[in-house]
């Protein structure tokens, strides 16, 4: 590894290179959170106790998270909110059949829910991970987008995964 000092050079130096163009497209952000979250570990230590959130403002949480796959997973409003429902309905039957559209969710708000995510019970945590899945695999295909936010997610909420698509084990 790098010396303590450099990856502070280096962390420094990927934010800016993501923020060069003044926005954070959803691969970035998953490739950001998945390299830092894995550095940070050794050169911060910053896994330990998290903040945890009552159960109520999890939900907003929940429906940022999943908004965000099912809105780069697909190209039309009907599979967005297809997919958006599949998600949600494992986790709250009757918020899906109430939703009317896939709403659009700022990478600070996905910054947000992680944090949120990351303080609640391992169970919840799993409910989560596989309404997640359930929204990326809704019309049949992963693509890399959806495969490595999802990764991202699952490492801010400590359940690491492989890379889990074919042409990355190349």
């Amino acid at each position: 590894f790098l010396p303590a000092a450099e990856y502070e050079i280096f962390r420094t130096q990927l934010e800016a290179l993501i923020l060069a163009d003044q926005k954070i497209l959803p691969f970035e952000f998953a490739l950001k959170h998945l390299i830092l979250d894995y550095l940070d570990r050794h050169f911060r230590k910053t896994r330990g106790a998290r903040k945890s959130y009552p159960s109520k403002s999890i939900w907003p949480s929940f429906l940022n998270l999943l908004a965000m796959l099912s809105f780069v997973g697909n190209r039309d409003e009907a599979t967005k909110l297809s997919a958006l429902r599949k998600a949600v309905e494992v986790l709250n039957p009757q918020a899906a059949a109430a939703l009317t559209c896939c709403p659009e969710v700022a990478i600070e708000q996905v910054e947000t829910s992680l944090e949120v995510l990351a303080g609640a019970t391992s169970g919840i945590k799993r409910r989560f991970l596989h309404a997640a899945a359930l929204s990326i695999e809704q019309d049949g295909t992963v693509s890399p987008v959806e495969a490595e936010i999802f990764r991202a997610y699952a490492s801010a909420l400590d359940c690491p995964l492989p890379p889990i698509l074919e042409e990355d084990r190349g």
